[in-house]
């Protein structure tokens, strides 16, 4: 199974590197990049893990959960087709998007 990653959400992880050093979540560059390298590492595992259907399939139809840290859980939403899994977004549990794509409200 292979797994391709949306140019977005490149874009979208590079970018959470910076803002976790911008807002003193990490005090070094190298901590927020290990950070971030854990959320690629999962997402590689993604085949591997339960399918959970989204409840708003504008970023894909499946989400697979990472938990980063007691407070924060990560939500990879991703399509399936003919056994590549394609990552089409990646928020947060304190992202505003949450309850429309997760949870539904």
């Amino acid at each position: 199974m292979q797994v391709n990653i949306d140019p977005f959400v490149y874009q979208k992880l590079g970018d959470l590197i910076q803002v976790l050093l911008d807002k003193d979540y990490f005090a070094s560059h190298a901590k927020a990049l290990a950070y971030v390298d854990g959320i690629y590492k999962f997402i590689i595992s993604i085949p591997r893990r339960t399918a959970r259907n989204t409840k708003n399939n504008r970023y894909g139809n499946f989400y697979a959960t990472y938990k980063a840290n007691r407070r924060t859980t990560w939500y990879i939403m991703y399509d399936i087709e003919d056994d590549v899994y394609l990552i089409r977004n990646v928020i947060n549990n304190h992202t505003e998007d949450y309850p429309r794509f997760i949870a539904g409200l």
